[in-house]
């Protein structure tokens, strides 16, 4: 029987070894920036998460939406980092972030046995990752807390210093069309002229629920471009783009895991 010690350890080289595989062309990682105490104990919240969060009876249990968001309004309240004015914003944050999830899919061959009773549903790797998302919402209009530390990932900083930036607030921060030109070329050897459109798709999913995490900043609006849409500063653009590397590329297989929170 492996002790606490093993089990500690291996899940250590296991967020090593994720940075490896966050880009498809380039080798040398930055991998020692992610393997914190914070990011292990976020792994683990995020499987308490799963196990407590209520589930439907369809394969081995599946989350629906209004299980995802009763489960992450109830663990904020009690938290003390949601307040009952903020609930309204905080749940289109929540139901944003699952269609993220769910689109995750959008390849997968048995999408349609992921519904329960008409309503889509999430499973262990997209709920975790959609659960990693909801925690980084800005609760109370204070910037979001980076929790797994993807600030000093060195493949997400490559990401957004290759993103083309409009001034927006005085500061560089990045458009629907920018984020989406740099997966769609990051990820250009897994796609092909059938899936591009839906993983465009997936990743204007992906944006939204992004933007959203601001929903509770007072001066959100300035954080739109002179048309009027949303804009993504480095935390928020980050996290997108985590997501943005767990699409189903190759259907029912294709999905990287790269923080090692299912595998």
């Amino acid at each position: 029987m492996c002790s606490a010690f093993d089990k500690k350890l291996a899940m250590l080289m296991a967020v090593l070894t994720w940075m490896c595989l966050l880009s498809p062309t380039v080798a040398s990682r930055d991998a020692a920036s992610l393997a914190t105490s914070k990011s292990l104990e976020r792994n683990g919240d995020l499987d308490k998460d799963w196990s407590e969060v209520p589930k439907v009876p369809l394969g081995n249990g599946r989350v629906a939406s209004d299980g995802f968001k009763t489960y992450y309004v109830d663990k904020f309240q009690k938290l003390g980092l949601l307040s009952e004015p903020g609930k309204q914003n905080f749940l289109t944050f929540l139901g944003n972030v699952f269609e993220a999830a769910f689109s995750m899919m959008l390849l997968h061959p048995q999408l349609s046995e992921k519904y329960y009773e008409g309503m889509p549903t999430l499973g262990e790797h997209c709920f975790k990752y959609a659960g990693a998302l909801a925690g980084e919402y800005y609760f109370g209009g204070s910037d979001g807390l980076d929790q797994l530390g993807l600030s000093g990932v060195k493949a997400l900083n490559d990401d957004w210093n290759s993103a083309a930036k409009e001034q927006v607030g005085g500061q560089g921060r990045v458009s629907l069309e920018s984020f989406k030109q740099v997966y769609v070329t990051k990820f250009a050897s897994l796609l092909n002229d059938q899936t591009r459109p839906r993983y465009k798709e997936f990743l204007s999913f992906t944006f939204a629920a992004s933007f959203n995490m601001m929903l509770a900043k007072s001066d959100l609006d300035a954080k739109k471009d002179q048309n009027g849409g949303g804009t993504l500063g480095g935390h928020c653009f980050r996290y997108a783009g985590l997501m943005a590397g767990e699409f189903y590329f190759s259907g029912g297989s294709g999905y990287s895991d790269l923080l090692h929170l299912v595998s």
